[in-house]
């Protein structure tokens, strides 16, 4: 494959006589330093001129392999190399005999062997256990910061860095096999004690200031010859001595690389009395120990040479004694500007000591402070960062700061609001994602720093995409280094991280240190390959818009208006179109047309669609928002995005437009994906008079996708930018998605004129707004207005037996603005107003048949993004998991989810190899070839390569993949022999580089939770899909099981309903993934392993052979409360709260619920042992205090960083302890007091555990229909299919009504021993029934026997008596029915806070109604009266147990034969209250 032509500059000579680049420009994107060696080696370039290629791609399909192996290019006319193995032969790189000296190959046979002696001694001395084969660090010229060079020949020169303005470092290192530990401040500990001299730069130190005037440079006076004298002073240092006291103009004392013996320390200190001008102190490399320092400390308080400015005392071997010394200095100098004490033996104590003692100088300066390489743990308490006011450079390179050493420093700087701070360097201390989390953190708070070293420590892609989310708010940071030495595999999160510093530069006009460097070389156009496009810089169309009309990027407005925690880089840069980041463009060898980004083509409104002579046209566009995923700054983690059936919604829409003759027009169907570039056009060109919006929503933007599978936020700003240009094209939005009226709100606000709202559910499938849609449309496009249609489609879903009533239909369904009923507002026609404008034709792609993806595909959506953002960045993907985890299944939907956008991926063709069992092979000659070359080497049994049936249909898929971008998706799994991998290998690899491809291999390896991400051996992205978590589990057993919508269980009727149960609020809410394994109760592990634990295949199994018992036991144990406790008060107080909703249950003779109480019991009284008493926690504390000293001591730092987890743990389980303890105080107090917050509306509730649902508080609904004093009745029409069901709403009791024929029922609310004698009630039922009533309900059956009495009827089902006759009853049959509630409607309260708790009251308050209605419909009653189960009218959840209710007897009533219900009431303002809730439903009076 070609490889793309780049410009760049080159120095005229480096140090070892090469030149060398010194940047690479890509599109006017500048590359340098760490980004320019990371994309020569992608690209497999000479990392010198940047212009050959090199080395070419291989894949190793078993175990582990290089990516990259060197290429030999030879020209056998004239016999010369152009590359030679690996080496780059062109003028001004290499020659070849260097290249073959560098290779080993030149040169006499002992010369070969004593540089392999040399180089294995060199290795031998760089092997350290902590941290292999590190490579050769130098000081940084301006901070003392510790950056590598290039270990191998092909590196870039380190003068590189003085033109970009970065650091110079090599490619990626071994990687420690301890994470944790900065092997690179051991190694040099170790170098100092073997009195080596061993030193880090010949250069006097940065942090001198030798451009004053009254100073000059004492490095360059000529160095006597006389020898050194044991016992009497050196005399360099007694000539500079001599100067710096009988010279004013001396006002530098330095001593650099002069070993400083006692007697030379005795010279320095009586020089320090004779003295009175001295500025500057460097005592660098000159074996200066703590004796000495303390004498020249003494020497400079007796001195009073407290106006020092600059004292750097590097590489020694000074300890904390010796700066403890100079504690009189810190706490009183006001001219110390830069202390430098690198390099040296200092521990926590010492930094402590430094920073206390800045911490009391009463006018500090200090501005430059390093304290690099030493043995530092933690500085202080946090006090002197978030404090001072002056420090803008602080190095902590090489200690042992690890993750709580960072969160401390993060924290302080993020808590002082003066801060100046301005870099920060952290590398080489172990940091990993926790610390780089709180980094992130403080980034979002601080608006000083500019520079962050972090190189060379354990962050992963969780720790990166914090610090790329923290950008999205930090606009100060200019330089982030060394994430690419850290364990980051997925580089395109890096290069978005540079490439919005690089914006940076932009907004602020001032350009990076890189571009600095760049504008001195000339610039050129040129091609942009593949790999080559996550580096570019191309801009979307509608940042080619007039200057004013600009404004800052989408993702940044949207940042001030909400904080949704999602940001990466295309919602940073959502208002630029990303170039095609999977795919490559097509090589420079073979000419393709340029093809404008979609968006910009211009749409002919003159072209018009031929029509049918006697039918108008007119067109419909349906945008489809479907990302995977978003990032979550708060976790730090994907949070999956549901994927929902929008093809079932399209298909619905297509067939209700179908008939066009019915219709008397033709509305053609435009369905896209939506993204922020289409949106606008959509709106600008007016391609349709109304917009059909359907996806996920949100309810502070517009959630839209990037095209790539993210979330992209648009904020009403710029919604209102796009309407405002469309100037009024675009007359009608229909918003179907979660957040509907909210979003549908934005567009008002925009100025759409008008908008209808349609609240999509959660389910994959939501009925009501589909069935909505069908009937709208059709109305629509039967020349009805806007107002009709709308009364057409609300009426339809009123009467549809499939929707599910799941709030106020008033607020589901409306049309905006709101006008009143009378008003012409809406009466408006919508289609074939004005000529339709011609489309541009959708890209064309091909693909043969794929494996069909499961019906129910849930849960993969973060593995899909994962296999997604892989292929921006890897040319080859690998697949794995445990066998049946789906892993066919995910890659088929990431295969479709790609085809489905083609102008985001722009992909011509995706071939799976082998061809699943549907593909037809004849159709394509290409996948023909393909399918059999696969075939051939599946079989093949030795080298096949030159074979010429295999040879001819190899070179002729090269030629015809030459022109086209494809996906090659390998079942890796079929290739069990040696024979068959190594000619896979060697096939792909010649595609490969041959051709513009990307590989995706599904191997049978399940990778381990640490090996989702690269190493550096396997250089290739493994991706692993693991097991489905217990939500997606419980989804995907509901829908493959026949039984939960065959079985008519009263509890569950859907797949969602199913998860609701098994998964509790209080887990389903939780967002990280680590969390909810902690708070995972045995309820839930015990119901995931019944699931099949997390694999579909298993899942699979367990819902095909599941029975209605099973079910029936399943949901019964499902009713478990979960246990979530975190402290033993926490413990105490659950074990309180059951006990007393025990001894409530067997007084109320619900002898089943009592017993899921004792089980809850038993499991929290397990629990005691992991919940130690403050007190214990203290003396353990201690106990780890000691080890943790002792371990110090001896400079065992793994074990004492080990200990030290330990002690911060058990600090944080007692500080839950005391806080615990502190907010029982505090409740128990307010309850004395009377202060009770239960009042809480439960609708607020509903949004803490289902952001998801909007329900509308009932108190504040103005509706005009109440009751009439006088009568306390109303009747009301539940539609349904073929006619009504009357709803009458009375006051009274079941006793009281009168039917005239027909054979009516009665509900009675009893207990779980259904004894009817505990109330007045029950009482006269038992009188009225006489003793044929008493023996049938004597002849009940016992489900169940407990130590407390029998269970007849558990608590959410109903049982049935009749037909009997009643003495004083008109009424056939009782049924009796238990609900979670008291029967005496005496229930007073109900704590907001247990979302668990008001969950199972909801599904059991459901379950029983429906238990009720369900045997009703099988006795052929016609009418029946129930009385209402609520709590009592002052408890918190009366509310909200009269809405169940209501819910579910009209949904139920739907799917009856019922002529009519009475709803009974216990007063006058209960059924006035009703009747506001059935008119919210939409029932008719």
């Amino acid at each position: 494959m070609a490889e793309p032509e780049a410009q760049s500059s080159t120095n005229p000579e480096s140090s070892n006589g090469f030149p060398v680049v010194s940047f690479l420009e890509i599109e006017g994107r500048v590359l340098s330093g760490e980004e320019f060696e990371e994309y020569c080696k992608d690209h497999g370039l000479c990392r010198r001129c940047a212009n050959v290629r090199t080395h070419r791609r291989v894949i190793k399909l078993f175990g582990r392999g290089k990516k990259w192996e060197p290429m030999t290019l030879h020209d056998e006319e004239t016999g010369e190399y152009s590359v030679y193995k690996g080496y780059c032969l062109k003028p001004n790189c290499y020659t070849l005999g260097q290249a073959k000296r560098l290779t080993g190959e030149a040169g006499t046979k002992d010369s070969r062997d004593k540089r392999r002696k040399k180089l294995k001694m060199k290795m031998l001395r760089k092997s350290d256990k902590n941290r292999p084969e590190r490579r050769k660090t130098r000081a940084d010229p301006e901070t003392g910061s510790i950056m590598s060079t290039m270990d191998d020949d092909m590196s870039i020169m380190s003068g590189m860095s003085d033109l970009s303005g970065i650091s110079s470092a090599s490619g990626r290192s071994s990687r420690s096999s301890r994470s944790g530990l900065s092997g690179i401040a051991s190694t040099f500990r170790k170098k100092k004690r073997r009195g080596s001299g061993f030193s880090l730069t010949d250069s006097v130190s940065s942090f001198t200031d030798f451009s004053d005037d009254d100073t000059i440079d004492t490095t360059q006076t000529p160095m006597p010859l006389k020898p050194v004298v044991p016992g009497e002073v050196n005399p360099i240092i007694s000539q500079r001595l001599e100067q710096l006291v009988k010279h004013d103009y001396f006002a530098v004392l330095d001593m650099t690389k002069v070993e400083l013996r006692p007697e030379d320390v005795d010279a320095i200190v009586a020089a320090m009395g004779q003295t009175k001008t001295l500025d500057t102190i460097v005592l660098n490399k000159c074996r200066l120990r703590d004796d000495g320092l303390i004498k020249i400390a003494n020497a400079l308080e007796q001195a009073n040479h407290i106006n020092i400015r600059s004292f750097s005392c590097r590489q020694n071997r000074i300890g904390n004694k010796g700066v403890t010394a100079l504690s009189f200095l810190f706490s009183k100098s006001e001219t110390l500007e830069t202390l430098d004490l690198s390099e040296n033996s200092i521990s926590s104590k010492g930094a402590a000591n430094i920073l206390s003692a800045f911490s009391s100088n009463p006018k500090p300066v200090l501005s430059n402070l390093n304290l690099s390489q030493n043995e530092i743990w933690d500085m202080d308490d946090g006090s002197f960062l978030r404090s001072n006011t002056t420090l803008k450079i602080f190095n902590l390179d090489g200690n042992f700061m690890h993750d709580e050493g960072a969160e401390q420093i993060a924290n302080a700087i993020a808590a002082n609001k003066q801060s100046v701070i301005e870099k920060l360097y952290l590398g080489w201390n172990g940091i990993s994602d926790d610390g780089a989390i709180a980094l992130a953190r403080m980034m979002e708070a601080n608006e000083t720093l500019q520079v962050l070293g972090l190189a060379e420590n354990d962050i992963s892609n969780t720790g990166a995409r914090a610090i790329l989310s923290a950008l999205a708010i930090n606009t100060s940071v200019r330089e982030i280094s060394g994430l690419y030495h850290n364990q980051i595999d997925r580089k395109f999160i890096i290069v978005a991280i540079k490439r919005l510093l690089h914006r940076y530069g932009e907004r602020t006009g001032q350009a990076p240190p890189t571009e600095q460097a760049a504008d001195e070389g000339e610039t050129s156009d040129h091609s942009v390959g593949w790999a080559q496009q996550i580096y570019s810089d191309e801009r979307h169309f509608d940042e080619k818009e007039e200057e004013q009309d600009q404004g800052p990027s989408i993702a940044l407005e949207a940042i001030e208006h909400w904080d949704w925690g999602t940001f990466g880089i295309e919602e940073i840069e959502a208002s630029r179109s990303p170039p095609s980041a999977v795919m490559p463009d097509v090589p420079d060898r073979v000419p393709s047309p340029a093809v404008e980004p979609e968006a910009t083509k211009e749409v002919e409104p003159e072209e018009l669609v031929e029509v049918a002579p006697n039918l108008p046209i007119d067109r419909l566009t349906v945008f489809q928002s479907a990302p995977l995923a978003y990032f979550d700054r708060k976790t730090s983690e994907h949070i999956a995005i549901p994927i929902f059936d929008f093809q079932y919604e399209a298909d619905a829409i297509e067939d209700a437009l179908a008939n066009p003759e019915a219709l008397g027009g033709v509305i053609e169907l435009n369905v896209e994906n939506v993204t922020a570039g289409r949106f606008k056009v959509s709106f600008l060109q007016g391609t349709s008079p109304i917009m059909h919006f359907s996806g996920i929503g949100h309810d502070s933007c517009l959630a839209l996708e990037n095209g790539f599978g993210y979330m992209q936020a648009l904020p009403t700003t710029d919604l209102m930018r796009f309407v405002k240009n469309g100037e009024g094209k675009v007359k009608v939005v229909v918003v179907h998605t979660c957040y509907a009226r909210a979003m549908a709100d934005a567009f008002i606000e925009a100025g759409v004129p008008h908008v209808v709202c349609l609240q999509r559910d959660t389910a994959f499938r939501d009925e009501g707004p589909v069935e909505f849609a069908q009937a709208f449309y059709t109305a629509l496009a039967s020349h009805k207005t806007l107002q009709q249609a709308f009364n057409e489609g609300v009426d339809t879903v009123k009467r549809s037996s499939n929707v599910k009533v799941t709030g106020n239909i008033a607020q589901q369904y409306c049309l905006l603005p709101e006008k009143p009923a009378n008003d012409p507002y809406h009466n408006v026609d919508v289609f074939y107003q004005r000529p339709m404008p011609k489309l541009s034709p959708p890209p064309e792609v091909f693909s043969p048949p794929l494996p069909e993806v499961p019906e129910h595909f849930v849960g993969r959506e973060v593995d899909m993004y994962e296999v997604l953002e892989s292929l921006r960045v890897d040319d080859v993907v690998r697949v794995g998991g445990a066998v049946g985890c789906g892993k066919a299944s995910c890659i088929s939907a990431v295969a479709r989810y790609i085809l489905e956008r083609p102008k985001s991926f722009k992909i011509d063709s995706v071939y799976w190899l082998p061809a699943p069992e549907s593909a037809e092979k004849e159709e394509d000659e290409i996948y023909e070839d393909l399918c059999f070359l696969i075939e051939m080497t599946i079989n093949s049994e030795d080298q096949i390569w030159e074979e010429p049936e295999f040879a001819q249909r190899r070179d002729r898929v090269t030629s015809a993949l030459a022109d086209m971008r494809s996906i090659l998706v390998i079942d890796g799994r079929m290739f069990t022999t040696e024979a068959s991998g190594e000619n896979l290998e060697m096939i792909l690899t010649h595609l490969l580089n041959e051709v513009s491809m990307k590989i995706v291999l599904i191997t049978a390896m399940e990778a381990s939770k640490s090996s989702k991400t690269k190493t550096s051996r396997q250089e290739e992205t493994m991706v692993n899909i693991g097991p489905l978590d217990l939500k997606s589990s419980a989804l995907l057993f509901g829908n493959l099981s026949e039984v939960i919508s065959r079985s008519g269980n009263p509890i569950v009727h859907t797949a969602e309903e199913f998860a609701d149960c098994i998964v509790p609020p209080s887990i389903a809410k939780i967002a990280s993934s680590d969390e909810k394994q902690k708070l995972e109760s045995n309820r839930s592990n015990k119901l995931y392993e019944i699931l099949g634990g997390g694999n579909p295949t298993e899942i699979a199994k367990s819902a095909s052979a599941f029975t209605e018992i099973d079910l029936r036991n399943l949901l019964r144990f499902a009713k478990r409360p979960e246990i979530q406790v975190d402290s033993g008060a926490a413990l105490e107080e659950e074990i309180l709260k059951y006990t007393t909703l025990k001894k409530k249950a067997i007084d109320g003779k619900n002898y089943a619920r009592a017993y899921d109480f004792t089980d809850a019991i038993e499991e929290l009284e397990g629990l005691r042992p992991k919940f130690p008493n403050v007190e214990d926690l203290a003396k353990k504390e201690a106990e780890y205090k000691e080890k943790f000293k002792k371990y110090l001591k001896m400079k065992k730092y793994n074990e004492a960083n080990a200990i030290k987890r330990k002690i911060l743990e058990l600090k944080k389980t007692a500080l839950r302890e005391k806080h615990a303890k502190a907010e029982d105080a505090k409740n128990a107090v307010a309850l004395t007091n009377g202060d009770s917050n239960g009042k809480k509306n439960f609708y607020e509730i509903d949004k803490l555990f289902s952001q998801l649902r909007l329900d509308q508080p009932i108190t504040a609904m103005d509706v005009s229909g109440t009751l009439s004093d006088n009568s306390g009745e109303a009747t009301l029409k539940i539609p349904r299919v073929g006619g009504f069901c009357n709803l009458n709403i009375t006051m009274g009791s079941v006793f009281d009504l009168a039917y005239e024929d027909g054979t009516s029922g009665i509900v009675y609310w009893t207990n779980e021993c259904c004894d009817m004698a505990v109330d007045d009630d029950g009482k006269k039922i038992l009188e009225a029934g006489g003793e044929s009533f008493q023996t049938a309900m004597q002849s009940l059956d016992v489900q169940a026997t407990t130590d407390w009495g029998p269970v007849k009827c558990p608590t959410g089902e109903a049982v049935g008596i009749g037909p009997l006759s009643f003495s004083t009853l008109q009424a056939k049959f009782v049924f009796l029915a238990v609900g979670p509630l008291s029967p005496s409607n005496d229930d007073t309260e109900w704590d907001d806070s247990d979302l668990n708790g008001i969950q199972i009251l909801e599904t059991e308050i459901r379950a029983s109604y429906r238990s009720s209605l369900q045997l009703i419909a099988q006795t052929g009653v016609n009418d029946v009266g129930i009385p209402t189960l609520t709590s009592n009218p002052t408890g918190n959840a009366y509310e909200r147990t009269l809405w169940i209710g209501l819910k579910t007897i009209v949904e139920e009533a739907k799917s009856t034969e019922l002529r009519s219900i009475d709803l009974c009431t216990a007063s006058h303002q209960e059924a006035n209250l009703l009747l506001k809730m059935a008119l919210a439903l939409g029932l008719s009076v």
